[in-house]
């Protein structure tokens, strides 16, 4: 059998595993259903099972070299984000020729129990990690209104809105007919990018005194500080105002005007 022919009837023979799965475990309801699947080319097989709120399984028949039952194990892991790099479940294996029904059962009872804590760990730590991407984006954006000519390496087929580095030129590096910058440089941000490491190059003396100046611990950028407030102030005293006045509706007739105190 050729090659291409051997991969298609395997995709063919785990796209209808992938299917069974799926449907067996919508059927169920299992984390309210709404189960996909997705058959790979793979000579071996392989199908991954996915559920919109980010859990999955992968399946994938290794050892195919090997003999009798051991050749004929799939080996189940749960899908976890790319970025993920943390501790993940340890995989199962079943029989590739058992009932679909008892596959779901193994995976329910053998593969759940250790998979769904670390994947809440890790989807955690994805939402985290895209929090700080908006975060990095925001700053760059505001670096590049900053500094005239700061992209990432490779910009612009490559800019990386997102990019922890920037890179600019300026002084005599300065490319011909764009604003003149005073040095180059490149900048640094951290993860969250609420910190920043900056590397100057050539920077004139007085422009460099000038930065520094601006590290200096009494430095604030807008307004000057007079003087400290304590830390817990004291209770501003009430104060009593008596306004004089008139009453407005009815009152006894010839009666004088009455004083009206406020707090």
């Amino acid at each position: 059998m050729h090659h291409n022919e051997k991969m298609q009837r395997v995709h063919d023979h785990y796209d209808v595993l992938g299917r069974a799965l799926a449907d067996v475990l919508n059927h169920r309801g299992l984390h309210g259903g709404g189960w996909t699947y997705e058959a790979g080319w793979n000579v071996n097989g392989a199908v991954s099972l996915f559920h919109p709120d980010g859990l999955g399984f992968s399946l994938c028949r290794w050892n195919t070299h090997r003999k009798g039952a051991a050749g004929r194990r799939l080996t189940i892991n749960g899908i976890y984000p790319g970025c993920w790099g943390g501790a993940r479940a340890a995989a199962i294996t079943v029989d590739k020729d058992r009932h679909v029904p008892e596959i779901a059962n193994e995976i329910e009872r053998r593969l759940l129990p250790d998979y769904l804590p670390t994947l809440r760990e890790a989807l955690a730590q994805k939402h985290i990690a895209e929090e700080h991407r908006r975060a990095r984006v925001a700053m760059n954006r505001r670096l590049e209104a900053a500094v005239p000519g700061l992209s990432s390496a490779g910009a612009p087929r490559h800019p990386e809105p997102g990019r922890t580095r920037s890179y600019w030129y300026g002084g005599r590096y300065s490319p011909e007919g764009s604003p003149a910058v005073l040095a180059s440089g490149n900048v640094t941000l951290s993860g969250d990018a609420t910190h920043a490491t900056l590397k100057l190059n050539d920077v004139p003396a007085e422009v460099a005194l000038k930065i520094l100046a601006l590290l200096a611990p009494g430095f604030v950028l807008e307004g000057i500080v007079h003087r400290a407030l304590p830390s817990q102030p004291k209770a501003i005293p009430a104060v009593s105002y008596v306004v004089l006045g008139e009453v407005l509706g009815e009152a006894a007739a010839g009666a004088a005007p009455q004083q009206v105190e406020l707090r």
